[in-house]
């Protein structure tokens, strides 16, 4: 559940030239700051000061250049189908539940061939549940107050002075293809994941931004991570600057769910900080994770002079008291402010990174290197495009890969529209995906999408399939509706919201505060037909 680009003028690429190679140092040369060689300092991989111990998932950055996010000069992109859920309810932006079943893949093992037999792993790496956090050491750093689960933090459009914001997402991650995604051969597992941004307002360069806006390059996108444990405690820790092998190492202490189990994913905020929990109602079993400074959380200190990614404990709660919906414009009111996408509460299919390996076919391309990293195992060969399948030819841009009718795909993952305070219904839905944002002209791909004037945008992508949100008829565990993210032909299809464009609405304008972008293609459903 995504990257950004560092460099916006000349004036502040300047500035980062000068002041990254020497971050670890002093004012008189000593050494007074020692990154871990590999972390969470940057969630893209792309700090010069610090690998990742594993391909993350992270939250889209906007972007901050002309076209595209870039990273230190490498274009990040990561398609991310979502739907946001709202409601003027007090509570419900910081106390959801959901339920929902696990895909069930196909009995075959996974091919290599489209068409073939498709597993989950080769549509998403990761299924995820999103809320806005706060934390005071993060984009758009004017301001060190953030009041937890208040609507006093909404801004519209978002000002220097908003709350710093981060960005929780509850990511489950599918068998069949470990360690690179899946935690073992056969079991699902989960993650609290929360990102930030290391920028400050106007950081997410391009035209409009303040001319003397800066980002940190040593730690662009800090993440925290955790497995939901039985224990509740994490297996390593979280902390950007602290994680270790142990932080991203199963054990028997993580929860493993099995395909197929009925799940029930809760989150809401404690006085120790933002607790999520999934219950297995399968097995009985299960997982929670609490991003506490007593489980080692730890956010990163914003250093615009030396760039220093110093970090301190640090417990996140939720944003905002309400989800409150977008104005009639399309404007987002309570949200992140520095993603791509506009939404809070929220619910996404990560896709658009597995593909088998074509070096050969890529080799036209503006960025002949768009798949890697790749690997000859541990079931197929296969590339996870790290930075987005630029030129959308993998397993997840083919209509015969997605759940259609076929027994050669895998189940969707049948979703309940969440209830805040365990009662309350959201009366608004939105479909929002950032297609605009990952067509840009740097996404080394050929395209050439323009996120001030929508030309060049398309959906679906140029000669490539878009899976999109249908209603089903699910099993009984869920009731009589339920969402999932599919093609067409399902028999318990019930309905399919106009189709693959239609469903995903028009080109969506979303002010920034500093300038205006076009990310998303969005779609507004003023009556929730599933509650």
């Amino acid at each position: 559940m995504r990257r950004f680009a560092l460099l916006g003028s000349l004036i502040v690429a300047s500035a980062l030239i000068v002041f990254a190679p020497a971050a670890a140092q002093g004012a008189a040369g000593s050494v007074s700051w020692h990154p871990n060689a590999r972390g969470g300092l940057d969630c893209n991989g792309f700090s010069p000061v610090q690998k990742t111990f594993r391909q993350m998932w992270c939250t889209e950055i906007a972007a901050n250049d002309a076209n595209g996010f870039e990273d230190n000069g490498h274009y990040v992109g990561h398609d991310e189908p979502d739907i946001g859920f709202f409601s003027t309810q007090p509570g419900s932006a910081n106390n959801m539940t959901y339920k929902t079943v696990l895909p069930v893949d196909p009995a075959p093992p996974p091919s290599v061939a489209f068409g073939g037999s498709t597993h989950e792993f080769e549509l998403t790496p990761a299924i995820w549940f999103g809320l806005t956090m706060c934390d005071t050491q993060s984009y758009p750093e004017g301001s060190s107050v953030c009041t937890p689960d208040s609507d006093s933090n909404i801004q519209v459009p978002p000002r220097p002075n908003h709350a710093g914001a981060a960005f929780m997402e509850l990511q489950m991650y599918p068998p069949g293809y470990a360690p690179q995604i899946s935690c073992d051969p056969v079991h699902w597992c989960a993650a609290l994941t929360i990102d930030s941004l290391q920028a400050s307002y106007g950081g997410l360069h391009g035209p409009g931004s303040p001319p003397n806006a800066l980002s940190n390059p040593n730690c662009t996108e800090p993440v925290n991570f955790a497995f939901l444990t039985h224990s509740g405690r994490p297996v390593g820790p979280p902390g950007p600057d602290k994680q270790s092998n142990k932080t991203f190492t199963p054990t028997k202490d993580t929860l493993m769910m099995n395909s197929g189990d009925t799940l029930i994913v809760s989150m809401h905020d404690t006085s120790d900080g933002y607790f999520t929990q999934i219950t297995d109602q399968t097995t009985g079993e299960s997982g929670s994770m609490t991003a506490s400074i007593a489980n080692s959380f730890r956010q990163i200190i914003w250093d615009p002079v030396k760039f220093t990614c110093k970090g301190k404990p640090y417990a996140f709660h939720a944003m905002y008291d309400r989800a409150m919906p977008p104005t009639t414009s399309g404007q987002p009111t309570a949200w992140a402010t520095w993603p791509a996408h506009t939404d809070n509460v929220a619910y996404d299919v990560e896709t658009g990174h597995f593909e088998p390996p074509d070096a050969a076919g890529d080799a036209s391309l503006p960025n002949p290197l768009e798949d890697p990293p790749c690997f000859t195992g541990p079931v197929i060969p296969g590339c996870i495009a790290g930075g987005g399948d630029s030129d959308f030819d993998g397993y997840p841009y083919q209509a015969a890969d997605w759940p259609g009718g076929s027994p050669n795909t895998p189940t969707p993952n049948y979703l309940s529209s969440p209830r805040s305070n365990g009662i309350d219904a959201y009366p608004i839905v939105r479909f929002e995906t950032d297609l605009p944002r990952i067509e840009e002209a740097n996404n080394g791909g050929g395209l050439g999408c323009d996120h001030h004037t929508g030309a060049g945008c398309t959906n679906p992508p140029p000669g490539a399939f878009y899976p999109w949100y249908h209603l089903f008829t699910p099993p009984a565990s869920l009731g009589s509706c339920a969402w999932g993210l599919s093609n067409d032909g399902l028999p318990n299809q019930t309905n399919n919201f106009g189709g693959e464009q239609a469903a995903w609405g028009p080109l969506e304008v979303t002010n920034y505060g500093f300038d205006t972008r076009i990310h998303n293609f969005a779609r507004t459903l003023s009556t929730n037909p599933c509650p």
